[in-house]
Formats: C-alpha cells, structure tokens, sequence
C-alpha cells in the first residue's frame, strides 16, 4: 500500500511517500510557503501537495491530527490546510491520526524520540532542527502502515 504522510504545519509541511513500510527513494521533503496571508498560504499548500499527489501513485493518505497547542489563529489555519488535503485526496483513503497514537505505535515518548527512530530505521542524514516535519510525516505514515498489519493479523 503507498501511503503519503502529513505533519502539516504553517510555515512548513513535511510529506512522505512509504509503500509497504518502506520509504520511496527521494519521496519526502517538505511544504514550504513562508509567511504568507491566509489565502495565498492556503494556494501556495494546496497547488503543492496537488503535485506530489499526481507524481505519486496513492492509496492513503494519513494526517497528523491538529490540536490547540498554539493559539486559535494557527489552529484555524491548520485546519483549513487538512482540509485542503482531504479535498485534493478525491479518491484515496484518507486518516487521521493524533502525536499521542503515532508515539504508542512506534513506541517512542517524545518528538526527539520520533525523530531518532525515523533516522535509526531509514538510515537517514538529517537534522532534528531542520528536519522533523520531514520526520514526523514519515513516522505517521510509517504507524498507519504498523496499524493496518495490526488490524488485519
């Protein structure tokens, strides 16, 4: 199953592409749309994340689930981005899933925790501080993919 996780953010979107657990080669990165009005960040995210869409060919798409750890502004735009994916999806699966689910699968306590574990299991050369949107999508599509295997064992 070709799955694409989203840790999505509002400065910038990691996304990751893993079939059958593995991760795709050059098949992640992120969505960066800087500081932009709420429209044009919406544009900018949206006609992105329709590009790696199209370049891929998916069956799920997995969501890191927003939560109100900011202020109510960010929150809102968090939201208006999942829901940019949800519409772009069209005919993919499309889940949602919360920090606190994705760190009980992959058996770790803490965003350093996530981020060790992504780089230890995909032999990667990146950096905590640069990289762990990029981290976080992977580990989301990583967990649903564990999840699925749970649940049809």
């Amino acid at each position: 199953m070709r799955i694409l996780g989203l840790d999505v953010s509002a400065s910038s979107t990691g996304w990751a592409v893993l079939n059958n657990s593995k991760l795709l080669k050059n098949s992640f990165g992120v969505i960066e749309c800087g500081k932009l009005s709420i429209p044009d960040c919406i544009y900018c995210f949206g006609s992105s994340l329709e590009k790696i869409i199209n370049k891929h060919k998916l069956d799920a798409i997995v969501i890191e689930d927003t939560f109100l750890r900011f202020n109510v502004k960010t929150l809102k735009l968090l939201c208006y981005l999942a829901g940019v994916a949800v519409y772009l999806s069209k005919d993919k699966k499309v889940f949602l899933m919360t920090v606190k689910e994705v760190r009980k699968i992959l058996e770790v306590t803490d965003k350093k925790g996530v981020f060790d574990f992504v780089v230890d299991k995909y032999k990667l050369n990146l950096n905590f501080i640069k990289d762990n949107d990029i981290t976080d999508a992977i580990a989301v599509a990583l967990a649903y993919s564990i999840k699925l295997k749970q649940v049809a064992i």
